[in-house]
């Protein structure tokens, strides 16, 4: 399981990045962070559909439809908040 899908894994996420801070130096704590967008922007990155599959659901389906598709993997796959 990888940081940011431990982040997920919280029910509470604040008290986990609270905890987190608490745990560490301020330099070590903001790396995790960095490491925490990073891993949340190659997930998302990996669940977006292709550039030609999204092109095609906006010509067939629509810019509604094609929004949906992306909030679905926006909504999965949350950027960190403190």
């Amino acid at each position: 399981m990888n940081i940011y899908e431990q982040y997920l894994a919280a029910d509470d996420k604040s008290a986990f990045l609270a905890a987190k801070r608490a745990s560490m130096e301020p330099s070590v704590y903001e790396l995790y962070v960095a490491g925490l967008h990073t891993e949340q922007q190659r997930m998302r990155r990996e669940a977006y559909p292709s550039f030609a599959d999204q092109f095609d659901l906006m010509y067939h389906g629509g810019y509604d439809a094609w929004k949906v598709a992306i909030d679905a993997v926006k909504a999965k796959y949350p950027k960190p908040t403190e």
